[in-house]
C-alpha cells in the first residue's frame, strides 16, 4: 500500500532539516521532513497507527517535535499499552 504524500509546500523539504517554516520566521525550531515530506519519522505502513489531520497546531509550528500533541500523544499511547502488558 503506497502512503499519500504531503502538500507541495512541505514535500518540497522532504528528508531535509530545515530551520523556519511558513509563518514561523523567528523561532529556532529545526523542521525535520521524511520521505513523503511530513513532519517526523518515516511512516511503516504495516504499523497500526493514529492520523492526525489539522492545520499549523497540528504540525506544530513554532514548536520543538519532541513538543507536539501528536508525538506527546504517540508517547502516552505507547506508554498505557506498555503498562497494560505488564
Amino acid at each position: 500500500m503506497s502512503l499519500p504524500t504531503a502538500p507541495n509546500h512541505m514535500y518540497l523539504y522532504r528528508e531535509q532539516t530545515i530551520r523556519n517554516f511558513g509563518y514561523d520566521d523567528t523561532t529556532a525550531v529545526d523542521y525535520c521532513f521524511n520521505s513523503l515530506g511530513y513532519r517526523g519519522r518515516e511512516f511503516v505502513s504495516a504499523e497500526p497507527g493514529i492520523i492526525l489531520l489539522g492545520n499549523t497546531i497540528t504540525f506544530g509550528l513554532g514548536v520543538d517535535y519532541a513538543d507536539t500533541f501528536g508525538r506527546k500523544s504517540h508517547r502516552l499511547i505507547a506508554e498505557r499499552i506498555l503498562h497494560r502488558d505488564r
